[in-house]
């Protein structure tokens, strides 16, 4: 065989196997990365399906003890696995198969079309140059042509493409309850619901405009106008209890039962009769440690007093108690805990007011609650970590009150002026769950890379994949602005995520101490940074109403503040003051309304007899319904995994064939010279 047809052979084989080289890769990539895409949805679903969907915030309280449940369930091996092997062979939508035939199709066509368009070209050189047209015409003249055609060709194929992918737009959209934990159950399978949608509806910047296959956004689904949907967000992933803004809303609005007084008097009734018939059991100057029970029954009293206001005698209890523990060589968390809480509850607000005696006492306080975290630094869902951050904030700012002018409790600056928009979108065009996660790398979707031998360990595995990204810094956080990081004294020195210090304000408000200034304002600074601007608005109206526990010296500024943030925030929702106070007065009257109800109730039962234990609350609920909100859309979380089309990455995907082209190009001149050279 003569070398030019072998020449011609190799370079038709060569153009045949890029060809097929170059579908299978199109093919492939189609499907790793639709096959990321599912398994993208499925790490998110786990970590973002709650357990509970439809629990309403009071089910996420249990009275009187004041822990928080845990409604969880761990995943099963079984129901992993039917979990993975649904991802392993996914079931695939028209429209996907649309887009794979198409891209695929333009691919094949795009080398076809190259490898033609050169042949043509070399032709017509060819009779020119055998015509007489250019005698000496040497054959590195025929490059330019063939490779100045072959980019035509492929631009026009690009465009394409780029109409293609723009026609049969994958929107794959998953709406999801927010999570508790990475650890909650995997659902059983199913598919996900598909909807046509514009891939840049929800962008507010062209720089947020990612990748054509290897993007995807979490967005927040709320309930409020089009000015809530303008940012790609981040997921909010969560800690072993899950923060529901309809909690925020409940605490402001007094939506829950707080027991009473006749409550606390005969919870300490009882718990004083068995701590009589217990003093009977053991003999202080003979026995090491009292019997077990003892110490709970002591916890209970002490509490009981401290919500009664009896400061004195529920520190003496508690003293003693420790005393006994050191001695014995026992746990001390709950003494610590609750010790630490008496004894801040007595002296807080003599202590801003400059009272040096209460001030010794809060730094006691501080000092029993950085014990209490040390013992036990989960206990509560870490609320004594916020605890100790809020005892911290008082006494800096009993020392210099001007403190309390320019921050809140976590941080938050107050002596700076922005508007709405400046505090609910950041440098980086984030709002209340933050930012994409960018590129995934191609096998991520393979569960069998992970170690799987606990499901948490694999889920954290996954995340760590992600760019490096761990599921906590997912979220958005608030806090530490300006100075504050440099301030001697403060434990949370750092901004963190938005539901640490609003899970902790939360369970202070409700289970402890009750409302105060002080956790309405920081509140309100959250929440606007976080895009509620009615919460805000009401965490911020709330602050006022309770005013009086603010210093005096700042006091009047402080008013001020909150009611030039309320007009901020007025004008960005476009209602009147008026509007929006006459909605906040109604809640919060059904809300006190509710609680009068539920506080002669329990006058009533208790009168009759009945324990002081939660059963009175779930008789109550039962009569009267439950009045916590029920969490709304603002609740979720939206995930897209479209494949949206992008000029750079649409473009970028096609260096097949510039590549193709001119190497086509050069071997038909160089084959065909020597032939070019007898024939002339």
């Amino acid at each position: 065989m003569k070398p030019t047809r072998l020449a011609g052979l190799a370079s038709f084989l060569a153009v045949l196997i890029l060809g097929a080289e170059f579908a299978s890769a199109c093919l492939n990539d189609s499907l790793i990365d639709y096959a990321e895409q599912r398994y993208r949805q499925a790490y998110w679903q786990s970590v973002v399906e709650d357990s509970h969907p439809d629990a309403a915030s009071d089910d996420l309280f249990t009275q009187p003890s004041g822990e928080f449940r845990r409604p969880l369930h761990p995943v099963t091996l079984e129901t992993l696995d039917e979990h993975l092997a649904y991802f392993a062979e996914p079931s695939y939508p028209p429209s996907f198969w649309l887009k794979l035939g198409g891209s695929s199709a333009l691919a094949v066509l795009l080398l076809s079309g190259a490898f033609a368009w050169a042949r043509r070209e070399r032709l017509r050189a060819l009779r020119e140059y055998v015509g007489g047209a250019a005698a000496d015409l040497p054959p590195t003249l025929l490059w330019p042509k063939t490779v100045g055609t072959t980019v035509v060709l492929g631009i026009a194929v690009g465009v394409g493409v780029l109409v293609v992918d723009r026609v049969t737009d994958l929107d794959m959209t998953l709406t999801r309850t927010l999570a508790p934990s990475p650890t909650v159950q995997v659902p059983a399978p199913h598919h996900f619901p598909l909807r046509k949608t514009r891939p840049w509806r929800h962008l507010d910047r062209p720089a947020d405009r990612g990748g054509r296959w290897k993007r995807f956004w979490v967005e927040g689904a709320f309930d409020g106008n089009e000015n809530d949907r303008r940012s790609s967000l981040r997921a909010r992933l969560a800690k072993p209890v899950t923060l529901r803004f309809a909690m925020v809303h409940d605490i402001l609005h007094e939506r829950y039962v707080r027991p009473g007084e006749a409550y606390y008097r005969a919870r300490n009734a009882r718990a004083r009769q068995k701590l009589a018939r217990l003093d009977r059991r053991w003999n202080r100057d003979t026995d090491e440690r009292p019997p077990a029970e003892w110490f709970g029954h002591v916890d209970d009293l002490a509490v009981g007093l401290d919500r009664l206001g009896e400061y004195d005698e529920a520190e003496a209890l508690l003293r003693d108690k420790l005393q006994l523990q050191k001695a014995a060589d026992l746990p001390r968390y709950t003494t610590y805990a609750n010790l630490g809480t008496v004894l801040a509850h007595r002296s807080a607000k003599a202590a801003l007011s400059g009272a040096p005696d209460a001030r010794h006492s809060l730094e006691e306080a501080l000092s029993f609650i950085d014990k209490a975290i040390t013992a036990n630094p989960n206990a509560h869902f870490g609320r004594e970590v916020w605890q100790k951050a809020a005892i911290e904030y008082l006494l800096y700012g009993a020392e210099y009150p001007d403190f309390l002018r320019r921050y809140d409790m976590v941080g938050n600056r107050l002596d700076v002026h922005r508007s709405c928009d400046d505090m609910r979108f950041d440098g980086s065009g984030t709002h209340y769950v933050g930012r994409e996660l960018g590129d995934l790398s191609r096998p991520l979707f393979s569960p069998a890379r992970y170690d799987w031998d606990t499901v948490e360990q694999g889920w954290h595995q996954v995340a760590e994949e992600i760019g490096g990204i761990g599921v906590r810094d997912l979220i958005r956080d608030v806090g530490a602005e300006g100075e504050w990081s440099d301030i001697d004294g403060l434990s949370q020195n750092v901004a963190v995520p938005f539901d640490d210090p609003v899970l902790g304000i939360v369970g202070m408000w409700r289970l402890g101490g009750g409302p105060n200034p002080h956790f309405a304002l920081t509140l309100g600074g959250i929440m606007e940074r976080v895009g509620r601007p009615r919460l805000a608005w009401a965490a911020y109206e709330r602050a006022e109403r309770l005013g009086a526990g603010w210093p005096e010296s700042v006091r009047a500024e402080l008013h001020k503040y909150c009611g030039d943030r309320k007009t901020e925030l007025q004008a960005h929702l476009g209602e009147s003051a008026a509007a929006l106070r006459h909605v906040f007065d109604a809640e919060l009257e059904r809300g006190r309304d509710f609680q009068r109800k539920y506080l002669r109730f329990e006058r009533e039962m208790l009168a009759d007899g009945h324990s002081p234990d939660h059963h009175l609350q779930e008789t109550f609920f039962a009569k009267h319904g439950r009045i916590a909100s029920t969490p709304d859309d603002s609740e979720k979380v939206v995930v897209h995994g479209w494949m949206k089309p992008d000029w750079r990455t649409t473009l970028a995907a096609l260096p097949w064939a510039f590549v193709l082209g001119g190497f086509l190009g050069l071997l038909r001149a160089l084959f065909y010279a020597p032939v070019i050279d007898r024939k002339a």
